[in-house]
């Protein structure tokens, strides 16, 4: 049983304005990572060269003038209403297929996928089995 899921991705894009970023686990179920490029808590520039999807990832306060050093942020479902991010996967199975589904809706620039990867944690009393 998952415990955890954090997603790893790296994308080339001039600008992420235009990109949708959403997780499908094995059941089916949809979590969005990034689906509102204009609540950026940043103003503007590529933000996912090698970036880490973490639920536990520190809340970003204010705006920051360019994308920080450390890639590190939380899916933007998290906090919404009714909203869990990646929690939504707690407690389901990790064996199946996940996919990462990317949308770029920009008509300008192209984006390329280079990578994306998933580390599962399971919980402690399945670990022990």
């Amino acid at each position: 049983m998952v415990d955890d899921v954090d997603v790893r991705v790296a994308i080339t894009k001039p600008g992420d304005y235009s990109l949708s970023l959403i997780l499908i686990g094995p059941n089916g179920q949809r979590v969005p990572l990034y689906d509102n490029p204009q609540s950026l808590p940043w103003n503007g520039g590529p933000i996912f060269g090698n970036t880490l999807i973490d639920d536990e990832a520190p809340a970003v306060k204010g705006t920051l003038p360019r994308p920080p050093a450390v890639k590190t942020f939380r899916p933007q479902s998290l906090g919404r209403q009714g909203g869990r991010g990646l929690g939504t996967f707690d407690g389901s199975f990790a064996q199946g297929s996940w996919r990462l589904a990317v949308r770029n809706l920009g008509i300008t620039a192209t984006a390329y996928l280079h990578r994306w990867s998933l580390t599962i944690e399971a919980r402690s009393e399945d670990a022990d089995q």
